[in-house]
């Protein structure tokens, strides 16, 4: 009689963290998007966020970036880094959530936090995507 071979469990956890690690960074199926939100006399937002609607797939995730004090920022659908699903997407910025009022005007026009008002289409393309979007301040603020 010929012994039966000893299993090994440690080959099969290997390949389940292998293959758990490659689900949450992202694949090859997220492309990193960067940007930056100016004003439209160059200066840059300074805070707030960015988001991408789907345009042709509601069951896709909308991804997000917080917009940095230079206006820069890097979207992310799961996590930061992790990236955006190629496709067509809407892209809305808002501003950070503050109490706006009349002493602390809003500081970005509220159309462009609305997918049907932003005007902004882009398209997400494996690969590195840059996304500069220019706003402007409600009217009468400047």
């Amino acid at each position: 009689m010929t012994p039966s071979p000893t299993p090994r469990p440690g080959r099969g956890l290997l390949l389940a963290l292998g293959l758990a690690a490659l689900a949450g960074c992202g694949g090859p199926n997220l492309a990193p998007v960067t940007g930056r939100v100016v004003y439209d006399d160059g200066s840059p937002v300074t805070g707030g966020e960015v988001s991408l609607h789907p345009a042709d797939d509601p069951t896709v995730p909308s991804p997000v970036g917080y917009i940095k004090p230079d206006g820069s920022f890097a979207l992310f659908t799961d996590k930061p880094g992790d990236g955006v699903r190629p496709g067509r997407y809407k892209a809305v910025v808002a501003p950070p959530t503050d109490d706006y009022g009349p002493r602390n005007p809003r500081p970005i026009d509220p159309k462009f936090a609305d997918p049907k008002t932003s005007g902004f289409e882009f398209e997400v393309k494996p690969g590195g995507n840059t996304l500069d979007l220019k706003v402007t301040r409600p009217a009468g603020k400047k």
